[in-house]
Parts: C-alpha cells; structure tokens; sequence
C-alpha cells in the first residue's frame, strides 16, 4: 500500500481489530513504479490480485490533472505487468467506477457493454485503465475480470474530504452543507451503498466465475459486473437521513453543480441485473449501513497515522 494518499495504517488495525490476521501482510510499496525484486518477493506467487488502488477524488482531478492521470495509469501499468508473469494466476479483479460511463438522464441505468463517457479526469483515468486491462488480456492472456461499484461509505474512518464525513462533521458543528443540484434545485443521485457490500461481491466472484479468455470464435470481451445495492438516494436525501441517524437537524443549500463543480455530473446510475444473475444479493441494506457507519463514527475518533 501507498501511504501518500489514503493509506493510514491505522485503519487497517481498527478493520482488523479482534480478528485473526496471521494471513494479512502490509507492506509499502509505490505503484505507480515498476515493481523490485523485493516486492515481488513479498507478494509471492498470487492466485487473485484485486485492485482498487486509483487516486479518486474528483475535485483534485479537476484542479491538477496531468498528474493524477499519470499515475493512475502507471500503476495500472505497473500491476498488469507483474500479473502477465504470474502462472499461478486465476484472476485479476479490477475495481472501477460507474463515472466511467458518464452521467445518467431520466433515471436511465448503464449496462457493463455500454460506451464509456467519462466528464472529468478522474473517470477518464479509470477509463483508461479499463482500456489498458483489455489490451493486457487480449494480447497476454491476463484472467482480468472488471467490476463498476457506485458510491461507497462505511465505517472505520472513511476519507474526510468524501461526502458522507463532511456532512457528519458540518451537521455536528452546525453549519450548512451544501448540496449538489441542477439549476432548479433538483439535487443530484447516486447509487449509494455499504463497503461490505462491494466486498461481499468481489468475493462472491472470485468464488463463483472462472474469467473468460479472449477467442476468436469465442469470448470477445472479459467479465465485467456492475456492483451495486440497488439504492438510487438523491444527495439531499443522503445528508437528511446521516442527520437524523446523529439526532441532529440538517442545515443545507442547493448549489448549482456546473456553475461549483465542472466536470462533474449531476446523476448517475448502472445496471446490477448482471451480477443478480449469479445470485449475488446484498448483504447490507441501505438504513442499516447508514445507521452502522453514523454510530461506528459517533463511537470512534478518526484514527491517525
């Protein structure tokens, strides 16, 4: 892990806090670089590599760009390569984005097959790594597998600048959050859901699928699977509901996302009829994840490090 963006060692010892972590290894290492010969011995010989490292905030893709896409890509770069050495491979899950395919108008839901659209350079970047995966796995024979997940929160001190802490933290001071939406008030959506739901749903591949190999008669993309709980929640409906789980009013504004945020879209929204299919059902609800995270940060200070 890199600990120049969100890596925080102590995250990972409040997640692992009474469990059994004899199988858990972290140790530093800059992606966006080739990897050492240390490195690869650390890691050993895998059977899946998921990877969900990325830069994503978005505002900081707007106002930087040139970098943030650079190293995206690099360490993309980075791992494809290392997993086309990898005989005992069986998988490489990528993590992406529903950004990837742009915004969605009047409530429409983006299929796994459909063009990428990406408004900002963040979501280009993450196209650009689904672009990268394909070629690695029509040219190498890389097992890559692509999943799209939506908006995530949960507990164990998510980053400050992501929307659900900063509405915690400006409804616990008082002060006025300011919400996201068109020009005539209508606030923005996302599809909403718990991190364990992203996760269970990872597992519930690696478990379950054998990725698809390129053939000319045969498979002519790889397995991709929209990740998501369902929960299509405006942005102002998100921030009432962490208000009233905290006990607390709500203090907000509408405020024009093209006029504050360009790059940004107002709504979006994806397909998981996909990955039902395989007979994955979350494992958390919606009022149930908001209330856990609300009570697991109330109890919690926000761990350095």
């Amino acid at each position: 892990m890199s600990l120049d963006h969100k890596g925080r060692l102590a995250r990972i010892a409040h997640a692992c806090a009474g469990m059994d972590t004899s199988r858990v290894h972290v140790f530093s290492c800059d992606l966006a670089q080739p990897l050492t010969a240390h490195a690869k011995a650390l890691i050993g010989q895998p059977g899946y590599i998921i990877n969900y490292a990325s830069a994503s905030h978005v505002d900081r893709s707007i106002t930087d760009p040139a970098p943030f896409a650079a190293n995206n890509v690099a360490l993309m770069l980075t791992l494809l390569e290392y997993a086309r050495t990898q005989p005992q491979l069986r998988a490489f899950v990528h993590v992406s984005t529903d950004e990837v395919y742009g915004p969605s108008y009047d409530g429409e839901l983006h299929g796994e097959d459909d063009q990428h659209r990406p408004s900002n350079p963040y979501a280009a970047s993450k196209s650009c790594q689904s672009q990268l995966g394909y070629a690695w796995w029509r040219t190498y024979g890389v097992p890559f597998t692509e999943v799209y997940g939506c908006n995530m929160f949960g507990e164990h001190a998510q980053d400050p600048e992501k929307f659900f802490p900063k509405v915690m933290a400006k409804v616990a001071a008082s002060e006025t959050v300011p919400v996201h939406a068109a020009a005539d008030g209508t606030p923005g959506s996302r599809f909403w859901q718990h991190a364990r739901n992203v996760a269970d749903a990872i597992l519930h591949i690696c478990q379950n699928t054998v990725p698809a190999r390129y053939a000319e008669d045969g498979p002519r993309a790889p397995d991709r699977y929209n990740i998501t709980s369902g929960d299509r929640i405006s942005n102002l409906d998100l921030a009432k509901t962490i208000a009233a789980a905290m006990g607390l009013p709500l203090i907000y504004e509408t405020v024009d996302y093209h006029s504050s945020r360009p790059g940004h879209d107002l709504a979006y929204g994806i397909d998981g009829s996909r990955l039902r299919g395989l007979g994955w059902q979350p494992p958390v609800d919606f009022a149930t994840a908001v209330k856990r995270t609300v009570a697991w940060e109330l109890d919690h200070a926000a761990p350095q490090g």
